[in-house]
């Protein structure tokens, strides 16, 4: 799995939430979620009730983080949304974690990182603003990206070099993230997907998973607590 010398525990990665959020809760949100079937149509389209039913899990398990997974089929969420795009391009598999976590919540680097781009992309049911970080580790090049983030960013810019445990960015509600539950969308790709230039394709067809490791690596890696 790429990249390979985060595989060799050559380096230490940090919690992305602080230390003190320890308790995670994984909830499924594909298509063969128990929990998400037992929502209706009108809780899945309307994201401040879908908020209220994931308060609901924060709640019940005492957790701190809910991760929803990597590579989830979550084609019964766009029909029911209607989002024509993916549909039409039968984009439904999920290519990052989605971490939820308390609005307001700070997000931090895992590991050293410089700033690749940042960009927002406006109107609903899109990603809000987004950064995306270049990493090199023993001269192994890959990118993190963050999403569904406030509008009142840090200072920082185009090309800047952080150390790890910096705070990147804050959690923040419907009105800064697009109309989406509480979350940031955590995505772990190559420098093949860089020169596709699909740093905005969160979600791919069930055709692109048999190589999507060549692009794609599983987030969870990068996500300590």
């Amino acid at each position: 799995m790429y990249p390979y010398s985060l595989l060799k525990q050559d380096f230490e990665i940090y919690p992305i939430f602080w230390n003190e959020q320890k308790s995670i809760h994984i909830l499924p949100m594909d298509n063969d979620s128990k929990w998400f079937n037992s929502l209706s149509n009108t809780e899945i389209k309307d994201q401040k009730l879908f908020q209220d039913k994931i308060n609901e899990i924060f709640e019940k398990t005492n957790s701190d983080i809910i991760i929803s997974e990597y590579l989830e089929n979550r084609e019964k969420m766009f029909t029911t949304l209607w989002f024509e795009q993916m549909i039409n391009e039968w984009r439904f598999y999920h290519l990052g974690l989605d971490l939820s976590a308390k609005c307001w919540t700070s997000i931090y680097s895992p590991i050293d990182w410089k700033v690749y781009d940042i960009w927002y992309e406006e109107w609903d049911w899109n990603y809000g603003w987004y950064i995306v970080l270049e990493h090199n580790l023993l001269w192994e090049v890959f990118y993190s990206i963050y999403g569904h983030l406030n509008s009142n960013k840090f200072d920082i810019k185009k090309w800047d070099t952080i150390v790890k445990w910096t705070k990147i960015w804050i959690l923040w509600d419907f009105s800064q993230n697009w109309w989406y539950f509480y979350h940031t969308h955590l995505q772990v790709v190559t420098e093949l997907w860089k020169e596709k230039g699909f740093f905005n394709k969160w979600y791919c067809t069930k055709e692109q998973i048999s190589d999507i490791y060549k692009y794609i690596s599983d987030p969870r890696f990068l996500f300590k607590y």
